[in-house]
């Protein structure tokens, strides 16, 4: 089922579409802690980065097969998903930081 939604005045019409899926508990509370942690429990955001995330990645694998190059191994796979893991984390911001930010003029 796709629907339209319009996010704001300044912002274009966003098609979106609902799924309905199945996940062990396990899998379900892992998402929703990563929904909490990284998207202010925003489920469907942690499911979007994902899906960027799976596209970034068979990118990467259609390059890799069509110039012929080794894939990277598994070690190097692992380093490399840990530095953007790492580089993805947003850094929490203080109500202190926000009352000490610099005001647009």
């Amino acid at each position: 089922m796709s629907r339209v939604t319009k996010t704001s005045k300044t912002h274009a019409k966003r098609v979106t579409e609902t799924l309905t899926i199945s996940l062990e508990p396990s899998a379900a509370a892992l998402l929703r802690q990563r929904a909490v942690r990284l998207h202010r429990g925003n489920v469907s955001a942690a499911i979007a980065e994902m899906v960027e995330d799976a596209r970034i990645s068979e990118a990467i694998a259609q390059l890799v097969e069509s110039e012929g190059i080794a894939p990277p191994s598994a070690k190097a796979q692992a380093r490399f998903d840990q530095q953007v893991a790492i580089a993805r984390t947003p850094k929490k911001r203080t109500r202190a930081a926000w009352l000490a930010r610099p005001l647009a003029t």
